[in-house]
């Protein structure tokens, strides 16, 4: 017996084939009561060139260069896998457990300087988020120098 079609919801996307890379971005996110708070953003660096892991989650980090799409990184915050939503008495305790739950969590998002956008997006409600990525451009203010020494003269 031969099956066709498709299995699971919603349409199928191909993805780009994932970046190798040393630079990446340490987010920190917070999921407060439904919505999507970015706690921090910050530059890091491997020894080596390195492949993220990824996962099946219900949140997606789409990495941009313009308009082009270079990289997604599925990850999950903690309590809001979709496990319960296979029965009815389930998905109600989840909706319930979604409307007042706290939690946080931390992911690495491959990065170089091409990358001109980040957008998270939930795939279990269809929302999107862009991240700030202004922190990662700002100039650190350079260091007053202090005045020279002089000796006095004899």
């Amino acid at each position: 017996m031969k099956l066709t079609g498709r299995v699971g919801p919603g349409k199928v996307t191909k993805w780009p084939k994932p970046l190798v890379t040393r630079d990446y971005l340490s987010v920190s996110l917070r999921y407060d009561r439904g919505k999507l708070v970015q706690r921090s953003i910050v530059h890091k660096r491997f020894r080596k060139r390195r492949l993220i892991k990824r996962i099946v989650g219900r949140f997606l980090a789409k990495v941009y260069q313009g308009k082009r799409l270079v990289d997604v990184v599925p990850f999950n915050f903690p309590l809001l896998a979709p496990a319960e939503n296979f029965t009815r008495t389930g998905h109600r305790i989840a909706r319930r457990m979604e409307a007042k739950l706290r939690t946080a969590t931390r992911l690495k998002v491959p990065w170089n300087l091409s990358v001109t956008s980040i957008e998270i997006t939930d795939v279990g409600t269809a929302r999107r988020w862009a991240l700030d990525l202004r922190p990662l451009h700002a100039r650190p203010r350079p260091r007053p120098r202090p005045a020279p020494r002089t000796r006095p003269r004899p």
